[in-house]
């Protein structure tokens, strides 16, 4: 949801970020960056300030809608709230979920190269004068992908993986895991941070918090 209360997509077939409207009509947003398409924007998050930040992988680019890819790279972006220019502020491997510290300060986004030299990790980079700057290893999961996550009032980092949801300090240790029947993919919280939302394939799990 946008500053506004307007759901904003990332849409893997059209290669495109959109946002619904409250009249139903869905306005494109951005689906090029320096006139070449994107690959498969995959998950975003609203700042603030109103800027969106996503990430943009080519995994959309195989299935459901193989097509060329035009970009050299796998970004992470950010589209100003004043319509400017969409920036390309980092390029990852894969990069796929990716949240902010409670203070906007640290940008966390996972990495999940298939194949080749890199390994899967949540990556750490610091926002401050318009940069990111400082990129770091900050987690492994155990088991599985980091995928989607999601960042409490206190800094903690829940992360989806194959063994469940792990959670992470702020420093990047493990504290313990929910165990999910199978792999995980996502996770959020409500509006008060009392039950945690967890999807895995077709299945949507929820957890209550206050137990």
């Amino acid at each position: 949801m946008d500053t506004q209360q307007r759901l904003v997509h990332c849409e893997h077939g059209h290669r495109a970020i959109t946002r619904s409207e409250v009249d139903g009509r869905v306005h494109l947003l951005v689906g090029r960056f320096e006139g070449k398409r994107l690959n498969s924007p995959n998950d975003l998050i609203v700042a603030r300030d109103g800027a969106i930040w996503f990430t943009d992988p080519p995994f959309g680019l195989r299935k459901p809608s193989p097509g060329p890819q035009e970009l050299d790279h796998h970004g992470v972006y950010r589209l100003p709230p004043d319509g400017g220019a969409l920036q390309c502020m980092v390029n990852l491997d894969h990069p796929n979920g990716l949240a902010f510290s409670p203070d906007e300060r640290v940008l966390y986004v996972s990495q999940t190269p298939e194949g080749g030299p890199g390994a899967p990790e949540i990556t750490a980079l610091d926002w401050h004068d318009g940069a990111l700057h400082n990129r770091r290893r900050f987690a492994v999961v155990p088991e599985g992908l980091p995928d989607g996550f999601c960042v409490d009032r206190q800094g903690w980092l829940w992360s989806s993986s194959g063994a469940g949801v792990c959670v992470f300090d702020s420093g990047g240790h493990l504290l313990g895991l929910v165990p999910t029947p199978h792999t995980a993919s996502n996770c959020t919280f409500d509006l008060v941070q009392r039950r945690l939302f967890i999807t895995g394939g077709s299945t949507l799990w929820l957890l209550d918090l206050q137990r």
